[in-house]
């Protein structure tokens, strides 16, 4: 076996294929890029998050790899929170059908919805429901190509009208003074606090 394309990646060992013929495979692969991109997107998103523990602002941070979890936790001012990664669509926000966000058509816009759903043909398990999670982070990179976020409170983001418990499909994620979209963490976590104490 040549050592050509092999940097010594433990990944490299378990799937017994150099680092290029593994990279070659996801570039021959639409779905595995996707997948690419959703875990770089949390580990980029978990070394920000990494950063922000050392400041100390946040404790206990975990990043999870659970089917039906978050895929993150940590403690912030003696709560637990847990935060949702999700990157923009490559296609623009363009729902008809919502006035509120109707200044907002073109930006970037997420979807909040899990991949598959259960077998139960009476429920939509797809929803997210409105508390699985605190704080969801927006990746820009389908858009801009930086790995960059904006977060937002899950409890600001628009619902489904059938059922005000689950959170909507598509949001789309905009700059502005009144939206719940800041692309800094510890506006939303001061919103998180006020939150929950009624302030």
């Amino acid at each position: 076996m040549s050592d050509a394309g092999w940097i010594g990646h433990p990944l490299e060992e378990k799937l017994k294929s150099s680092a290029r013929d593994i990279l070659d495979a996801i570039l021959g692969g639409r779905r595995a890029q996707t997948d690419v991109k959703g875990k770089l997107a949390e580990l980029h998103l978990y070394n920000h998050l990494k950063n922000i523990e050392q400041s100390k602002a946040i404790s206990d941070l975990k990043w999870l790899d659970f089917d039906g979890q978050p895929d993150f936790a940590f403690v912030h001012r003696s709560y637990e929170l847990h935060l949702e990664c999700k990157n923009v669509r490559d296609k623009v926000y363009a729902s008809k059908n919502n006035e509120r966000y109707k200044p907002y058509r073109g930006s970037p816009q997420i979807e909040t919805q899990k991949t598959r759903n259960s077998q139960d043909p009476k429920n939509n398990t797809r929803a997210y429901d409105v508390n699985e999670f605190d704080i969801v982070a927006a990746c820009l990179f389908n858009q801009t190509g930086r790995w960059e976020f904006r977060f937002a409170l899950s409890t600001a983001l628009e619902r489904r009208p059938e059922n005000p418990n689950l959170l909507g499909t598509y949001h789309p994620v905009y700059d502005s003074d009144d939206g719940p979209w800041s692309e800094n963490i510890f506006d939303t976590l001061s919103a998180f606090v006020s939150w929950k104490e009624g302030t």
